[in-house]
Order: C-alpha cells, then sequence, then structure tokens
C-alpha cells in the first residue's frame, strides 16, 4: 500500500478482518463431508472415553447408586412409574390440543391483527416537544445526532451537514435556553 492510499484509509480497513466461512454444508465436496465427519466422530469418542471415568469417579462421589439397584430389580414398579408418567404426558398434550381447538373456534374468521396508524409529524413533534420542522428536516436526513437534556429529553437534533435545529421549547432546569 502506498503513502497516499494508507492516509486515506477508513476505520473498516483498520478493523479486524472476519474470514469467510462456509454455512451451507451442502457447498462442501462429499469426500470432504464425509472425513470431517469421521473426524468430529472420533475425537467425540475420544472425550467421551477419557471422560467416562472421571464422571463415574464423580458420581461415586457424590452417592450415586448403579441403575440396576434401582430399576431392573423392580421392574413392576419401573413399569408403573412409567405408565404413570405416560398419562401425565399423554393428559397434558391432549389438554394442548383441546385449548388450540377452543382458541381456532373461538377466533377463526377474525382478523383482530391491524397495522398501527401511520404517524405524523406533528405527532412526532408534540411527544417529543421539538418544532414540526426539525421533525420534518430529520425524517428526510440520512445521519443524525440527539442532544439530550440531563433529564432525558431532547434538547435538540442536527443532521450530518446541516446546522443544528432549533433549540427544544421546554427549557430543562438544569440547561436554560438562551434567550
Amino acid at each position: 500500500m502506498n503513502q497516499a492510499q494508507n492516509s486515506q484509509s477508513t476505520p473498516s480497513d483498520e478493523w479486524p478482518r472476519i474470514p469467510e466461512l462456509i454455512q451451507r454444508h451442502d457447498l462442501v465436496p462429499v469426500a470432504k463431508r464425509g472425513v470431517l465427519t469421521l473426524i468430529a466422530t472420533v475425537g467425540w469418542a475420544l472425550w467421551i472415553y477419557m471422560l467416562l471415568p472421571l464422571g463415574a469417579l464423580l458420581a461415586w462421589w457424590f452417592g450415586y447408586q448403579r441403575l440396576d439397584i434401582f430399576v431392573l430389580a423392580e421392574p413392576g414398579k419401573t413399569l408403573a412409574t412409567l405408565t404413570l408418567y405416560s398419562l401425565i404426558i399423554l393428559l397434558a398434550g391432549l389438554l394442548f390440543v383441546f385449548w388450540a381447538v377452543y382458541n381456532w373456534l373461538r377466533f377463526r374468521g377474525m382478523d383482530r391483527r391491524n397495522a398501527p396508524k401511520p404517524v405524523g409529524a406533528e405527532e412526532i413533534a408534540q411527544a417529543f416537544h421539538l418544532p414540526r420542522e426539525s421533525v420534518q428536516l430529520a425524517q428526510g436526513s440520512a445521519h443524525l445526532i440527539f442532544h439530550f437534556a440531563e433529564d432525558g429529553h431532547i434538547t435538540r437534533v442536527t443532521a450530518s451537514g446541516a446546522r443544528a435545529f432549533n433549540e427544544n421549547p421546554r427549557p430543562s432546569p438544569n440547561h436554560p435556553t438562551n434567550d
């Protein structure tokens, strides 16, 4: 990069570049996808194999008993518990289905979702205590700077390359106007 180009660099040129990644797996060649899947599978298997003894040690330390003592020793109790859980899940699912059907029957054919009415420059000016001309000029500008008083209301709006709009007609107790 020569000296002229270096002096005209923008802030985006100085930011670190993020490498482009392929987010769509269908664009990766099939052979490469297979190799990557195999590497990931082997890596996860090794990870689990190495951590499984540590997990068993931690479980033993915290008093975990083996599954066969509680589940396989009394299969009748296990079956009864699973049946109870299945019934609860079934009843909850039926409740959701009945609720959906009820709402569908109650609200079908009604469209209660309406777009809000458009807000004009006059309403915006009244809401923010700004002159209407300031709001109209701000609506036509691409870049704006808002100036706030300490109590949080907007004191003025400045557009890039434009002069400051009129001061807020409502003076702040901490920032009186220059009248």
